[in-house]
């Protein structure tokens, strides 16, 4: 089956979801509540959710405008949950899929409580290497952009670009096992931070230890609330869903004018490894294209080796306008 996209057109709509107010002991119930419910799948290697005969193959069409108006057609491998095609109530294989990943996916004979993970919690939530690497090209990016130009920078054949008056209001780590880069970013700033997840159980031990976060279907949810967050981490999420456009789309609509969108994907070619949850295969150059088309502009990107294992790409876009870099500008100093 062959399913196409437009990379330059985009429909969204602005309904907002109400928040979930419980207290820490009935969230710690919930958290024994979803340990029961996925206790025999935890034990069996999650076999069920992760069969390949519950997925179909599909050659996606992604149809490229180019700057001289010609346009390019892009083929590319996904995998699709046949459930999508059933007409009944039965849960969505892809998101069982996805739900055998991260945190829930952890070794069952040592997480069987809400103890055993609070117990391992501040050794978790240590920034790694590739956390490190990933914050020092956001910062650095950050402390460019943000800054006024130089008389000099300003007299080049292309002037420096700049948004002078720019900084973080809210931070959202979009995708986490244990919210890090959501601790970082909310001390470094001192900005409302908030974490998503379509797995309730890293939701709920995140609220278990104090911070903000929710369940959200980025594949479903017509709308993705990220409480009025200029900026969005995607790390490793967009592999995960078979529409990474839509995806794409809706966050674009959710971050306000100025808002900041960092991407991180392996680059699998045609073999997305549906053995780890990844739906799409990304070539290199794939996410650049795909940011742009939805409207972000890209401003840095990084393409490199994770411990020799496999090649990812990073990209740092923002949603911009000439309006507002003008505004932006012209305020400085005021």
């Amino acid at each position: 089956m062959d399913n196409g996209f437009l990379v330059n057109v985009f429909k969204t709509n602005t309904d907002q979801k109400k928040k979930n107010v419980r207290t820490s002991d009935q969230v710690h119930n919930d958290i024994i509540h979803e340990l029961e419910a996925v206790k025999d799948h935890r034990r069996a290697g999650w076999k069920e959710f992760r069969a390949k005969d519950r997925f179909e193959k599909q050659v996606y069409t992604i149809t490229v405008i180019n700057p001289d108006g010609s346009q390019a057609e892009l083929k590319r491998i996904r995998w699709v949950a046949k459930s999508r095609a059933m007409d009944n109530n039965s849960p969505d294989h892809d998101i069982e899929l996805q739900k055998s990943r991260g945190i829930a996916g952890q070794d069952p004979s040592k997480y069987n409580s809400p103890e055993d993970y609070i117990d391992v919690w501040d050794e978790k939530m240590k920034l790694g290497d590739v956390d490190i690497s990933r914050i020092k090209e956001f910062e650095q990016l950050i402390e460019i952009f943000a800054k006024p130009a130089t008389p000099a920078e300003l007299a080049m054949e292309t002037p420096a670009w700049r948004i002078s008056n720019w900084k973080p209001t809210g931070f959202c780590e979009m995708g986490f096992k244990y919210p890090r880069l959501l601790k970082h970013y909310g001390e470094r700033w001192d900005i409302p931070t908030l974490a998503v997840d379509c797995n309730p159980l890293a939701v709920d031990l995140a609220i278990l230890q104090g911070y903000n976060a929710r369940v959200v279907n980025i594949t479903d949810d017509p709308v993705i609330d990220i409480d009025n967050a200029n900026v969005i981490t995607l790390h490793h999420v967009l592999e995960h869903v078979p529409d990474p456009i839509a995806v794409l789309k809706k966050i674009y609509e959710a971050l306000p004018m100025g808002g900041l969108l960092q991407v991180e994907i392996p680059i699998e070619l045609d073999s997305p490894a549906l053995e780890f949850g990844h739906m799409f295969g990304f070539h290199q150059g794939d996410l650049g294209i795909l940011m742009g088309g939805v409207g972000f502009q890209p401003l840095a990107g990084t393409v490199v080796n994770i411990g020799h294992a496999y090649w990812i790409e990073r990209i740092t876009g923002i949603k911009t306008s000439t309006e507002y870099e003008k505004t932006m500008n012209n305020n400085h100093g005021q």
